[in-house]
């Protein structure tokens, strides 16, 4: 996709003409200059990916399971209810996934031999939030439940092309600079863009936000930093000049 959209850009820059002047020409009356730009912009992520787990312990796998059911019907409910309204405009504040259900024996050892006490029961969840105030609130609410831990966070940056693109435009920018810099000196009086080879648009990874404990956290409080990041985009341009003498 990025490719495609880099090789739009392209075609456009391309389309555009240049003009340099000069006080004098020390130089043939045409010729070819390449040159390199690299350019960098901040991204903040507006998302996040929660990996969430759901345990409930009971002496009976029965009990156990049917708890666990409960436990994250109401998990569920609590964010699709937001969601209702927001259909509407085809911009989901959260989508839940159940991953998987597993339920295991809880052995402990007792008089020299290993028996059942109970059984855990536990639901992995997927919940893909919109915006990070939103992200907090669903951290707040779910360190709500002893039952319930959050494994995982993951920041994510809806529209990264756009970030690409302004980075690539930047590079471009950059790359031109040198050119006319250069072509000043030697008096060339105009120049044409005729290749843009963008080499690279690299998106570095996000650190891991760290979560405060259950007990620790109070309502309204911040518990969730995504950051800013870079992404940087390098090109080599190659443009033809030609000395008006």
């Amino acid at each position: 996709m990025f490719k495609i959209i880099g090789f739009i850009i392209a075609l456009c820059i391309l389309a555009i003409p240049f003009s340099a002047s000069a006080k004098s020409c020390n130089c043939n009356n045409s010729g070819i200059i390449t040159a390199s730009g690299s350019g960098t912009v901040k991204i903040k992520p507006d998302g996040s990916r929660l990996y969430v787990s759901i345990n409930i312990f009971n002496k009976y796998h029965k009990i156990a399971y049917a708890d666990l059911l409960n436990q994250a019907r109401k998990v569920i409910n609590h964010f699709e209810s937001f969601n209702i309204a927001a259909y509407r405009k085809s911009k989901i504040t959260y989508l839940i996934r159940t991953v998987q259900i597993n339920i295991s024996p809880n052995r402990i050892y007792k008089k020299g031999k290993w028996i059942i006490d109970g059984y855990n029961a536990i639901e992995n969840l997927i919940i893909k939030v919109r915006g990070n105030k939103n992200t907090n609130n669903a951290i707040l609410y779910l360190l709500k439940y002893k039952s319930t831990s959050i494994n995982r966070i993951v920041p994510i940056v809806s529209n990264i092309e756009k970030y690409k693109i302004e980075a690539v435009k930047l590079a471009y920018k950059h790359a031109i600079s040198k050119i006319k810099a250069v072509l000043k000196l030697t008096g060339v009086k105009s120049y044409a863009v005729k290749t843009v080879d963008i080499k690279s648009a690299v998106q570095r990874i996000f650190p891991v936000p760290v979560i405060m404990q259950a007990k620790t956290v109070n309502v309204g409080s911040k518990v969730y930093f995504p950051g800013r990041n870079k992404i940087t985009a390098d090109v080599f341009i190659k443009a033809k000049y030609k000395n008006a003498n």
